[in-house]
Parts: structure tokens; sequence; C-alpha cells
């Protein structure tokens, strides 16, 4: 082709700047006299800012409105490691062997390990700090008051804030000795970590038993269920494999003996009570997804007698900071964790049971929980908090209803509504140190814009002392949403990717 050749259409340039362009080749007169790099051919388009004639330009902002003020925070990494590809390997051989009669023996594959899990990852405690010279008890007692009560409530609660120190100082009992030393073991492994703290976790345990030497008044027995219930939180913050459950049915036994059905019950013994019930319910989900549990473990999860005792006490419609929600939500999530059943189970269509998820699901879609001012110290911003952590009860246990007990998809409407209500809440919020809702909730987040919102709330977890809640839900809530992204072309069943997370551990891992 000779250098006057031309072309049918002007250069980029030319058609760029909007003036004619001679078309001559190599190089056009304009460009040749202007000294301008002269395009002919195909190139690569992007629209221009501000062209509203190119229709692939984004309606969308860079930045989700929601996340306007985030750009200078760092970023999130979420990665998939080989643990992750283990437990998908093993969720995908399940779902084949549920779906396919091949002839299959039930015997693992040679590619997944012992149990059909990978090794658990699961972050430990907190690292050992020395502690300074002094009044340690002191020390210890003020970071308990000011730092870990606060911890075990939805917000501050000034009646649940000092009944456990004044509980401690009732006498010189062997029983108050004992909730005074699992105080100092909880504070001392918050500040300084397992090495420090043992001795006081030693010597709680030395006064409970010193304490059953003789008949037990119903002060001892109040006194031994604060008592297990903070060596139960040790257990939790040690390590998810502690045998934090061995303390909350312990508590359970004791609580059976102080608490009667036919009594209801007011102040203090009110709050022990909903404390008591709060653990109970949630290692209930605990028992249920993990797929070693014994006949033990059943007995005490699944005994209802906590449970009935605490509807018949208070006002249930009203929000107790120590449960995160009010008895009735609380109940009605209880009574749910009875019912799911694998959605392969011949009891999963039942009358029977889909009447009593009907009647959970009319609950927990028109109950109302009232917040009471007067149990919060900064009473201009608490309650609010108060009623939507309550909230997200209400809405973790509508999701938990859809996935495991109707299964349905993550993409089904009632779904969707429920957890973008619940997502909404969650980006307002300071911090969030309750596992349940944050882990229900956070493992249906499916977009990026989603899942920021759950990470953003993490990393503010994170920035400030609690009970090993946002570890424990960082972990899980990642691996729920490896499996996801894993499991592209069908979507995992829900109950087995429970079934399965819990599973990795030696021990259920604690969701209270």
């Amino acid at each position: 082709m000779s250098q006057n050749s031309k072309k049918t259409k002007g250069c980029w340039t030319c058609r760029s700047r909007k003036v004619r362009c001679d078309l001559t080749l190599p190089t056009c007169s304009n460009c040749l006299r202007a000294s301008r790099n002269c395009q002919y051919g195909l190139r690569l388009s992007w629209p221009r800012e501000g062209d509203r004639r190119r229709s692939i330009v984004s309606q969308k902002s860079a930045i989700p409105r929601s996340h306007a003020g985030r750009e200078d925070l760092d970023p999130h990494v979420f990665n998939i490691g080989s643990s992750d590809i283990a437990l998908y390997l093993n969720l995908a051989y399940r779902q084949s062997c549920s779906t396919v009669e091949d002839g299959s023996d039930g015997q693992w594959p040679s590619w997944i390990d012992a149990h059909g899990y990978p090794v658990d990852r699961i972050p430990r405690g907190l690292h050992w700090i020395s502690p300074d010279l002094g009044n340690v008890d002191s020390v210890l007692l003020s970071y308990y008051e000011s730092v870990i009560a606060t911890m075990f409530t939805s917000v501050d609660d000034i009646q649940f804030r000092g009944l456990l120190v004044a509980m401690s100082f009732i006498d010189n009992s062997p029983s108050s000795s004992g909730v005074l030393q699992s105080v100092y073991a909880l504070s001392a492994l918050q500040l300084y970590g397992k090495g420090n703290a043992a001795q006081y976790k030693d010597a709680a345990l030395a006064a409970l038993e010193l304490s059953t030497r003789q008949a037990l008044t119903t002060k001892d027995r109040l006194q031994h269920i604060a008592a297990n219930l903070l060596l139960c939180s040790y257990e939790i913050c040690t390590s998810p494999e502690s045998p934090w459950a061995m303390y909350m049915c312990h508590a359970k036994i004791l609580a059976e003996e102080v608490f009667c059905l036919d009594q209801t019950y007011e102040g203090d013994f009110l709050v022990i009570l909903q404390w008591i019930f709060h653990h109970d319910a949630f290692s209930r989900f605990s028992v249920r997804h993990y797929d070693r549990r014994t006949p033990k473990m059943i007995a005490c999860a699944f005994n209802d007698q906590i449970r009935r005792r605490a509807l018949f006490s208070g006002n249930n419609t009203q929000v107790s900071n120590v449960v995160g929600c009010s008895t009735e939500v609380l109940s009605s999530i209880a009574t749910l964790f009875n019912t799911v059943v694998d959605h392969d189970d011949p009891q999963f269509n039942s009358l029977e049971r889909i009447e009593i998820l009907n009647t959970i699901e009319r609950s927990l879609a028109y109950c109302s929980q009232h917040v009471d001012a007067r149990n919060y110290g900064d009473a201009s911003i608490q309650p609010d908090t108060a009623a939507k952590v309550a909230e997200l009860y209400r809405l973790a246990g509508l999701v938990y209803l859809y996935r495991a007990g109707r299964g349905m998809p993550a993409n089904a409407p009632k779904v969707r509504n429920a957890v973008e209500s619940g997502l909404s809440i969650l980006a307002t919020l300071n911090k969030l140190d309750r596992a349940f809702p944050f882990v229900i909730l956070g493992c249906e987040a499916r977009t990026d814009e989603e899942r920021l919102v759950v990470l953003d709330l993490l990393r503010r977890n994170q920035a400030q002392k609690e009970l090993g809640t946002s570890s424990r839900a960082h972990w899980f809530i990642q691996t729920s949403w490896a499996q996801d992204d894993l499991h592209t072309e069908k979507e995992v069943n829900y109950i087995r990717k429970l079934d399965a997370i819990i599973s990795l551990g030696n021990a259920p891992p604690s969701f209270s």
C-alpha cells in the first residue's frame, strides 16, 4: 500500500479533536503539522468522563454509598487455603453420596483426613504479658467492673455490672471465694494471658470443691452457678476446644435445683436465670451441628427445663441485656434448634414439624421487643443499641429458620429481606460481641459490599477487648464464605455446611 493511500475514516486523533482528517497514511496532515501521534485502526475504547452517549458507563459510584468514608481504611484480605479446599472436597463428597446411589460403603476416600475434616486452625487465646507488681487483686477486680462485666451484656447494664462483685463479698464462705477467684481468673486471662490466670482458676475450683463438703444453701447454689458460668467464659476465651460445656452443664443442674417451674423470679434471681438460659440456648446450636456429639452432650444441651423456667419469669417481651434479646425471641430460637433436621431426613416434611416451624415463624415475625431505659448507664445512646442487637437476634432466628428449618436457598426473597435488614443494622454498630446473630447473618453476605459491612465490623470488634467472640466469628464467617465461593455450580447444603464447619475442632465451639 502506498504512502498516499486513503482510509475511509479519519484517524482517532482527529476524531477525538472533532476536526476534519485528510485520511493520509501513515500520518495525516493535521497530525504531521502539529507533531501529534496519529492513530489508525482498532483500539481499546474506554468511556470518557462525562460522556452521556456511552451506554456502558456505570451508573454506580466507585465506592458504595454505605462505604463512602472507608477509602482511607486498609483493604481486607480474604484467602482460601488448603484447609478450605479440604473442607470443600468433604462437602462435595457428602453431597454426591446423598444424590447418587453408587453402592458406597460409607467410608471416606483417601483424600479426606481423620473424621473427614482437616486439622483445626481456629485462633487461640491471648499472649502472656508480665503484670506490674502491686495490689494485683485490686487491679483485676477493677478491670472486671470496668471492662469484663460489660462484655457479658449487649450494652453496659447497671444491674449486672455490680451483681457478681456483690455475690463475691456476701461473706467469707468458700462459695463467695469461688465467685471472686473466677472473676480474678477471667480478668487475669484478658490482661495477662493463660499462664498467669491459671492460678486463679485453680483457686476457684478448689473453693467450689471445698464448699460442697457441707450442705449447699440457695445462696451457695446461686454462687456456684455464677462461678461456673464465669469459668465457662474463661474456657471459651482460652481455646475453642476447651471444656466450656462441662461448666455450663453443671450450672444447669444447679439452676434446676434453685429455680422452680411454678414460681416467677425477679431482680437478681431473674438475671442469673436469664444468664444460664442464654448459654443453654446456644449450646443446643453447637451440639446440634457437631457430628461427634455424645449422649451426655445431647442430654445436657436439649434438656428443656431452663427454658421453661425462664418463660415463667419476668416480662417476656422486654429485652434482657444478658440474653441480648427478649426471652420470647430466645425461647423461639432455642425451640428451633430442637426442630431442625437434615433436609434428607424423613421427618423434614412431617406435618407436626411443619406446624412447629409455622408457630416459631409467627412468633419471630410478629413479636415486639421492648427496651427499659432505666437499666442503662448512658440512657441517651445504649437503649438504641440494645434495641438493634435484639432485632439482630430476631432476624438471625428467621434466617436460620428459613435456611435450616425450611431448606430455602440463599437467594429466596424471605432470606434476602431478613439478611439485608440485618446487614443494614450491622453497618451502624460500633461493635457486636454476640456470636450467633453475627455468624448467621454474616455468613449470608454474598456481594463485596455486604462482606465489607461484616469485615469492617469485625475490624471494629478487634480494636476493642472482648471475650473471644470476634476471632471465633471471623474464622467461622470466612470459612463459610470460602465454601460458598468454591461451590459455584450448586449451592452447598446449608445444614451440612454448618455441620462441617462446627465439627472441624475436637469439641463443639460456643456461640453464646
